[in-house]
């Protein structure tokens, strides 16, 4: 490093994660620092004869590390990612600023001695008023605080390798960062009364977080990044003010938020539960007062966000601005009760509710290319559109979240109901249906003609929904196990339900069959359709099934079959 020097709030931890980093070297006479064994030491600016630990190398060898005599304090972040060390002797440290000990995930044993500044107890380190600084977690497993600890300091289980931490109730403080990337799948926070800061558990590996009433703020970007995390719960009767910036931000599994009954939340500030591309619905409390920018910006799986019991004025939806920036097309926005009709906002996708506590909406737009479709409430639209394109004289699957009269199934089509699966066939009605039903799924032969609706009535979904081999669904999937229609099929050749192929999916509005088979031919369905049947030569007395499956001898089955190029009934 030369003669080079820094200011100190500067030089602090600008040393870390230098992953590759074997050793340090000082050229002779330099003031500032000094190496011993390839670690890098900085002169007390108080003391003549006193030394900092400014950083030890990542990638440098050895098993144990111990101080000598004359080191007094070490600086942040001064053991970062140090892959080998296992043993750390600090006996001859009498303080130190958090965070020292960083990602090191072989230490198992750290050996200190009490000072004015620092204690040390069952192979952890605290500061003077027992707040955790540093304990080893190699082994995994679960990590009960003891109760003479009084909170956890900045950065004091960050890194952590445990697999679940244990709060108990005389624990009160969970400093910033706090569990920052910790391995740590399982928090228990019941018996916690307190705050949780900025980035306390954010990187974690948590699965789910229970938050107790006694919790009182949740501060920005406490639980961001959290890769595993799938849901989030408040207790009845929560104490939680506020919900801070990216609080929940870019969790990418997080799919459910139930905020309890009786919550005392009054704000949900920016960003809160952007990116997060599972979340199918936000049902915001009556007791917010505000709602901060975009705060579910970026969920496109977000099928509905539920403001219609909040106490809010709210004079516009904005999906560019304020709080629903970012907001998806399809997402629905049911909205609380205008303060008077004139005041009522429309829009696409917008719900509102009127006087007489009807939920009602200008148009509703849905999307062939969405994520999901959900309602919690039954409401009528005005108008409705589906951008789906259907080809004429081509079979497809359609479910709605409404029924379709007489007049809007012969626009569409033929639509046909599924019956079972037999002999390794989808079987499917002979006859059209004259209307179709709310929820449930059929096979359509197309006009060619996109759906639209007036007046159409919105159903909430019943709560075990379809149940048959042949499932509706309004959330895309890609699961293995489900067949979906093949899209060349024509109404000159039998449909047929395969297997989803890698990186295939069927999308909201559309059915699926669930089956152990590779692939399933549709039997019913009018598949005397069937004509055309080019033949030449010898093929003239080919024989086809009237679904299009080809027979290798003569029918012996009464019915009616293809020989040739005439349909021809067999007793």
């Amino acid at each position: 490093f030369g003669q080079w020097n820094t200011e100190e709030k500067e030089s602090k931890g600008c040393w870390a994660y230098i992953s590759s980093l074997k050793n340090y070297v000082v050229e002779e006479g330099n003031k500032y620092y000094s190496v011993r064994d390839g670690v890098l030491y900085k002169k007390d600016a108080y003391g003549k004869s006193a030394y900092l630990l400014v950083s030890y190398p990542a990638k440098k060898t050895g098993k144990t590390y111990t101080a000598d005599a004359d080191i007094i304090t070490v600086e942040p972040y001064a053991f970062s990612e140090v892959s080998d060390l296992e043993e750390i002797n600090f006996s001859s440290i009498e303080y130190w600023i958090q965070p020292v000990i960083m990602n090191c995930m072989n230490v198992k044993k750290v050996t200190a001695k009490d000072s004015r500044y620092l204690k040390y107890k069952e192979n952890a380190i605290f500061n003077e008023a027992y707040l955790l600084y540093y304990t080893p977690s190699v082994s995994g497993g679960t990590y009960t605080v003891p109760d003479y600890v009084k909170g956890i300091y900045p950065y004091g289980l960050s890194y952590a390798n445990f697999d679940k931490v244990v709060i108990p109730k005389t624990l009160n403080f969970i400093g910033d960062h706090a569990c920052l990337n910790a391995n740590i799948k399982e928090i228990d926070l019941s018996q916690f009364v307190g705050t949780i800061w900025a980035q306390t558990f954010m990187g974690t590996k948590l699965e789910k977080v229970e938050l107790p009433a006694a919790v009182d703020n949740i501060y920005p970007s406490a639980f961001q990044s959290c890769k595993n995390l799938n849901s989030v719960t408040f207790a009845d009767a929560s104490s939680v003010d506020g919900i801070g910036e990216n609080a929940f931000a870019d969790d990418p599994v997080l799919e459910t938020v139930n905020f309890g009954q009786d919550t005392q939340l009054s704000t949900i500030a920016n960003g809160a539960f952007a990116l997060c591309p599972h979340l199918k619905s936000l049902s915001i409390p009556s007791s917010i007062v505000t709602l901060g920018k975009g705060i579910a910006c970026g969920d496109t799986n977000l099928a509905y966000i539920d403001l219609s019991n909040a106490e809010l004025n709210i004079k516009a939806v904005d999906r560019t601005s304020d709080t629903f920036d970012g907001l998806d097309a399809h997402t629905l926005v049911f909205l609380p009760q205008a303060e008077d009709e004139s005041s009522t906002i429309t829009g696409e996708n917008i719900v509102n509710i009127d006087g007489d506590g009807n939920r009602t909406a200008a148009s509703i737009a849905l999307y062939n290319k969405a994520t999901s479709f959900e309602t919690p409430y039954s409401f009528t639209a005005s108008k409705v559109t589906y951008d789906r394109a259907f080809t004429k004289d081509t079979y497809a699957t359609v479910a709605f979240p409404f029924a379709l009269t007489a007049t809007q199934t012969a626009t569409l089509g033929k639509m046909y109901a599924f019956q079972n699966v037999s002999n390794n066939e989808a079987v499917f009605e002979d006859k059209a249906a004259s209307e179709t039903a709310a929820y449930q799924p059929y096979l359509l032969l197309s006009n060619g003609t996109a759906f639209s609706g007036e007046n159409v009535k919105f159903e909430k979904a019943p709560e075990n929904g379809a149940s048959s081999d042949f499932a509706v669904c309004f959330e895309s999937t890609n699961e293995r196990g489900k067949l979906g229609l093949n899209s060349d099929f024509s109404a000159t050749k039998a449909p047929v339900f395969r297997t989803l192929a890698d990186g295939e999916t069927i999308l909201p509005f559309h059915a699926y069959i669930t089956s152990s088979a590779a692939s399933l031919p549709v039997k019913g369905a009018e598949a005397t359709n069937i004509s055309n049947i080019r033949v030449s030569g010898k093929a003239a007395n080919s024989v086809y099934t009237l679904n299009g499956s080809k027979l290798s001898t003569m029918p012996t089955q009464s019915g009616v079959y293809i020989i040739g190029k005439k349909k021809v009934l067999v007793k």
